[in-house]
């Protein structure tokens, strides 16, 4: 016999449809549960759509629509709410909300369940932003080997260090130091300063140099950071270091400058030391006559016969006084302004071979003279970085 279940309400019906059943008649139960589940909302679905009338009512007959009149045309009538039936997924189901409401719950109860079990922390779906790190953070990390060196040069030029420097941009032949120089003055409020400076190598002195700096309140740089121009001899340096972030770092260089601090194959005349003897050739101009040529610097590198084996020219003593010479030298014709850089052998003031290139076309090339002497044959380089080398065979 079935069990009647007309007078059990939903949620025990809900309950027991879509339970797990533990016997063959808890089983049966949950068939006719559901069954009397769907019936009820089919019954209010027919009540939805066809309402019956009250007791004593009458019902008024629907008037019929006039044909349209297809002789003129009329305006397009929106359609009213008891026009359109209601679709059929919005008829309230009770046995489906059951079923999806049990579905989500357990989903849900999974997920918690397996979150708790992992031990997994659930991070917020946006982590808020990092703060921005403060430019002086530079400060933080350990000194390197350059830093130390730039260090004793900024104490040589009476700069008090506290805290740095350290290297903050490169550019050209420049590099940008930042320092801390605390003050702490007898009589004097102490003045807290971030510094920056730049250091250059300087080829005549044939050492890096600090050639400018300049300082702003540490207040004011952690409000506005420092802008500077910083002069030295490759150029003009302007520096934006703001109180946040990287430094900005731009050059404004001549030629000129360009050519002090990269000289290219003039850089030897730096390299090596000047002789009497070379001063001799510039002072009293003992090639023109020979070669037509105004010679501006002239250096005497090394005697020929030291790269023939002579062992007599171990000793600069030794040298007799017209021994040749291998010889670097740059001049320019009487009547032109056009350069040229030469490799020669000189002797007693005059010229024995010689190779010339423009300073101005040679495109920072280097050039060879070859010797021939004594049945050996010498090579001599002047490279475009001012090396002078030979060799011999």
């Amino acid at each position: 016999m079935s069990e009647d279940l007309s007078a059990v309400d939903d949620a025990q019906l809900a309950r027991w449809a879509y339970g797990r059943p533990g016997s063959a008649a808890e089983g049966e139960r949950a068939r006719l549960a559901a069954a009397e589940l769907e019936r009820r909302a089919a019954q209010r679905a027919g009540e939805l759509a066809t309402p019956p009338p009250s007791a004593g009512a009458t019902v008024a007959p629907t008037p019929a629509r006039a044909p349209a009149d297809r002789g003129h045309p009329t305006a397009a009538r929106a359609p009213e709410i008891d026009d359109v039936p209601p679709p059929d997924d919005e008829v309230p189901d009770p046995g489906a909300r059951a079923r999806a409401r049990r579905r989500i719950l357990v989903a849900a109860g999974v997920i918690a369940a397996l979150v708790v079990a992992a031990g997994i922390a659930i991070p917020p779906l946006l982590d808020p932003a990092p703060p921005p790190r403060s430019s002086l953070d530079v400060f933080d990390r350990e000194f390197s080997d350059e830093e130390r060196e730039y260090l004793t040069l900024l104490q040589r030029e009476g700069q008090r260090v506290n805290v740095g420097p350290r290297v903050i941009g490169t550019i050209e032949y420049g590099t940008v130091l930042a320092y801390r120089s605390i003050r702490n003055d007898p009589g004097q409020p102490e003045r807290d300063q971030v510094c920056v400076a730049v250091a250059e190598y300087d080829r005549a002195a044939q050492s890096p140099q600090i050639n400018d700096w300049q300082c702003v309140d540490r207040s004011d740089f952690e409000t506005e950071g420092a802008s500077v121009t910083l002069f030295g001899l490759g150029g003009q340096y302007d520096v934006d270091w703001g109180p946040r972030g990287r430094a900005q770092v731009e050059v404004i260089m001549t030629e000129a400058q360009r050519r002090v601090m990269d000289p290219g194959l003039e850089s030897s005349f730096l390299d090596f030391p000047e002789r009497e003897l070379d001063r001799a050739y510039v002072d009293e101009q003992l090639l023109l006559e020979q070669t037509g040529l105004v010679v501006e610097q002239l250096r005497t590198v090394f005697p020929l016969g030291e790269l023939l084996g002579d062992p007599t020219t171990e000793q600069p003593s030794t040298i007799l006084p017209d021994a040749e010479w291998v010889a670097i030298y740059t001049g320019a014709p009487v009547d032109s302004d056009e350069r040229v850089a030469c490799l020669a052998v000189v002797a007693a003031g005059v010229q024995r071979e010689s190779r010339c290139l423009s300073l101005v076309d040679n495109g920072g090339r280097g050039f060879l003279l070859e010797i021939e002497r004594e049945g050996q044959t010498i090579l001599v380089s002047w490279a475009a970085t001012g090396e002078i080398s030979a060799q011999g065979g």
